[in-house]
């Protein structure tokens, strides 16, 4: 009776799934990139990075769920003050602390309207990266662990071009989720913020 009941299950399973629409997509991401503090003390500046991936899309009525593989270029700078030994004001300095992250995302995404060849959703999701080069101002650094989670939430459009072909407009916000470093060996945590503007072209399968 149980091996019967799986089977039911699994082939409800693949039958449902058949019937989801699925497209592959290339998507380039400029990005307002920076990171937040734990503490007031430092407030780094933004960089402008680009980014790129590669997604799929499941969707099946008005929800979709995606993933894919991206990479992920981040990073922010850090304006400060030098003094000599009297403390007179010597220079203005930046220095620029920038990662790259292979990242995993899963994101549940509904479709909120249609209008014309306009469709508009909202979304949100979790991804999974592997952080495999990390410098500051150049020098290889450790701020930030290899493995992370993160998460991400946005609005945007899918512009169906014709039955095969459409291109997706996706802003969204994306955020490090990270644990509080000690305070004995660290003077603040740092998280990797981020808001993407993901441009893609997709291809229905």
């Amino acid at each position: 009776m149980r091996s019967l009941l799986v089977i039911f299950f699994l082939g409800t399973s693949l039958a449902t799934f058949a019937q989801w629409e699925k497209s592959m997509g290339l998507n380039i991401v400029p990005a307002y990139s920076t990171f937040r503090a734990s503490s007031n003390l430092v407030d780094y500046d933004p960089i402008y990075p680009l980014s790129f991936g590669l997604d799929i899309d499941f969707k099946y009525n008005k929800s979709t769920i995606t993933t894919g593989i991206f990479h992920y270029t981040n990073g922010a700078s850090l304006e400060f003050e030098t003094y000599d030994a009297e403390g007179n004001r010597l220079e203005t300095m930046t220095q620029e602390i920038k990662t790259q992250t292979i990242a995993l995302p899963v994101t549940f995404s509904y479709e909120l309207a249609e209008l014309n060849q306009f469709h508009f959703f909202a979304g949100a999701g979790v991804l999974v990266g592997y952080l495999y080069e990390e410098e500051f101002d150049g020098v290889p650094s450790d701020i930030f662990d290899d493995l992370f989670v993160g998460a991400n939430a946005g609005i945007g459009f899918r512009y169906q071009l014709n039955s095969d072909w459409s291109l997706k407009f996706h802003p969204n916000l994306m955020y490090q989720l990270r644990e509080e470093l000690p305070e004995e060996t660290n003077a603040w945590t740092i998280r990797t913020l981020a808001v993407n503007l993901n441009l893609g072209v997709s291809y229905r399968l």
